[in-house]
């Protein structure tokens, strides 16, 4: 299970743990991603694994790539052993223990606070056109 969602302000990265680090399948992508490609975005880290041995993951093993990428914001992690996923059969969704679903919802509504007091980008034109009216209203 490995997938991200985008905005212009935000990056969720969702990704399987294989021993004790991300897979070599994240570490690949991550690769390819430009020096500065999460700066100004908040992230919050999403990491499954096969038991809570692997749970530190996202703080020593992630976390620094993250910063190495400038994100702006790197929110508290969420880890999700295989206990608490039931991975549907066919096109069954998966069902989520309840102590997950709870620590999901809280970490989105932290993420969407943490969204929501960063100041937008203001675009390039805009600012330089901001620029030459204040200098000639001095």
């Amino acid at each position: 299970m490995a997938g991200c969602g985008r905005s212009r302000r935000r990056r969720d990265r969702v990704y399987p743990v294989y021993k004790a680090s991300f897979s070599g399948a994240l570490k690949t992508l991550l690769d390819l991603l430009p020096e500065r490609a999460l700066e100004h975005k908040v992230v919050l880290p999403f990491a499954t694994g096969g038991s809570i041995a692997h749970m530190l993951a996202v703080d020593y093993a992630l976390k620094p790539v993250l910063a190495a990428l400038k994100a702006q914001e790197v929110l508290h992690g969420i880890f999700a052993d295989d206990s608490q996923i039931a991975y549907g059969e066919g096109s069954a969704a998966p069902q989520l223990a309840p102590v997950l679903t709870q620590r999901l919802e809280s970490s989105i509504e932290t993420f969407h606070s943490a969204l929501a007091r960063r100041p937008r980008p203001v675009e390039p034109g805009t600012l330089n056109d901001r620029l030459l009216r204040s200098r000639f209203s001095i």
